[in-house]
């Protein structure tokens, strides 16, 4: 559970609804020097990014539906389908320690889709 603003490796965009924003995005990003930092690239997005497109975003979210620091500007939105098992989007090979907390955690009921509430895990 990363209770962050934007996951590296999940995110896109829709470039042509908004190029200014897109050609923003995309300066910010390429105005960052690389490091070695394990972070950079969640420190960047959260720093950078969110910032620029926030109000523009739609995010689900099956855990921090009500905080709203991470909400955009559709707000938060729970996944449209279910769960299968304890898998998550972005689960690998390598992820088996969120995998056992998401065992433990059912999602808030105030975070699952309204027509399913009886999605433990959603």
């Amino acid at each position: 559970f990363h209770g962050i603003t934007i996951l590296a490796g999940l995110w896109g965009g829709k470039n042509y609804q908004d190029m200014m924003t897109a050609r923003r995005v995309r300066n910010n990003l390429f105005s960052v020097k690389p490091t070695d930092d394990k972070s950079l690239d969640q420190n960047v997005l959260n720093k950078k990014i969110w910032p620029l497109i926030r109000d523009k975003t739609m995010v689900h979210d099956s855990y921090y539906c009500k905080r709203k620091d991470m909400s955009g500007g559709d707000g938060y939105r729970p996944w449209p389908s279910r769960r299968v098992g304890y898998a998550y989007v972005g689960y690998g090979p390598t992820k088996d320690g969120p995998m056992d907390i998401i065992k433990r955690t059912p999602c808030p009921v105030g975070c699952r889709p309204k027509d399913h509430k009886d999605w433990e895990y959603c």
